[in-house]
């Protein structure tokens, strides 16, 4: 679940259990001791407030809520390594915190006291920005909202995002705006941000709690076979060669980014490029070493598996290339053209 995942695991673990016992205190005062105060920061020297409003939850639902897209996000630890990850994370929490900073200091200013919601949300929504900007949206066909927007699989992380994003109002959007901000100077790899490592030794501390964490953190073993069968070859009018295409190896999620990542699914395939568009794999190129070869081209009894479905060579060629050669992927991505 969290196999080469040791920072965003101990993040985790440390937010919830930190919001877990801020918590359990008076809720009527625990934001107050956790919370980016800057008129206390500057009176009192509670400097590290700094570094807990950046960690603690307000409440429970939104640790909930933060905490399962972090592990959505996961994926992005395990494609880009550990001290590139942590380079990222300590770029889009100085990026926050003077973010932050700087905004109450300017509501101060205007004589109003205002006060950021506390979190991890920098890290929360800076892996949003590259969520968004990174992973292709596979659309899960036969499912619309209001009859006309197309539902994805990347659809049920942006409406926990939004949740989290307006639950406290002003205060979460503002800190969601600093993550949010962290990611795009990070994508837009000024000062060759990119490039930036931490070193080994926190590397391997990561490493170290994280599997120290992990012990207690069920893990479980890739299992094939979940597939969509019934619904795609009854939408396909296929017997037979359906069937089979459809119960092949296939993972619970769609999509080849999510076939290969470790830990049950959930993390970047080996190979992320092969599910991009040629425009995207070029931007994949270019994002700091993100981007891998495009596999090798899918074989002959893949594509006559589905154009005894009826579907056009060509259409199947692309289809397959989207999908890193993913026999369900393809399927469905064709049914829902």
């Amino acid at each position: 679940m969290y196999d080469n995942t040791p920072l965003t695991l101990s993040v985790s673990v440390i937010s919830l259990l930190s919001s877990v016992f801020a918590n359990s205190s008076d809720n009527d005062t625990h934001t107050s001791r956790w919370s980016l105060d800057v008129t206390r920061i500057a009176t009192k020297g509670e400097v590290w407030r700094l570094l807990t409003s950046q960690i603690v939850f307000y409440n429970m639902a939104q640790t909930i809520v933060g905490l399962l897209i972090l592990y959505a996000c996961r994926l992005f630890e395990r494609q880009l390594g550990v001290r590139k990850f942590g380079a990222f994370f300590c770029f889009s929490l100085f990026v926050s915190i003077a973010f932050q900073v700087c905004l109450a200091v300017i509501s101060d200013g205007l004589g109003v006291h205002f006060v950021p919601a506390s979190g991890p949300y920098f890290l929360i929504f800076a892996l949003l920005f590259l969520y968004y900007a990174h992973i292709p949206k596979t659309v899960l066909p036969n499912f619309t909202f209001l009859g006309f927007i197309a539902i994805s699989e990347k659809s049920w992380i942006y409406l926990l995002a939004l949740q989290l994003l307006f639950s406290n109002g002003l205060s979460s959007v503002s800190a969601a705006v600093g993550g949010l901000l962290a990611g795009a100077l990070y994508e837009q790899d000024g000062f060759n941000i990119q490039s930036w490592r931490l070193p080994t030794a926190i590397e391997n501390t990561c490493a170290l709690f994280g599997r120290l964490v992990a012990l207690l953190v069920p893990s479980r073993t890739p299992t094939g076979g979940i597939g969509v069968g019934a619904g795609v070859s009854a939408g396909a009018g296929a017997t037979g060669t359906g069937a089979q295409i459809l119960n092949r190896g296939g993972d619970a999620r769609s999509g080849a980014l999510f076939r290969r990542g470790g830990g049950g699914g959930g993390g970047f395939a080996s190979n992320p490029g092969a599910a991009w568009t040629a425009d995207a794999q070029q931007g994949m190129d270019a994002y700091g070493g993100f981007g891998r070869p495009l596999p090798d081209p899918p074989s002959e009894e893949a594509i006559a598996s589905l154009t005894g479905l009826g579907f056009e060579r060509s259409a199947v060629l692309q289809a397959l290339q989207t999908t890193d050669n993913n026999l369900e992927a393809a399927a469905n991505l064709l049914l829902s053209r």
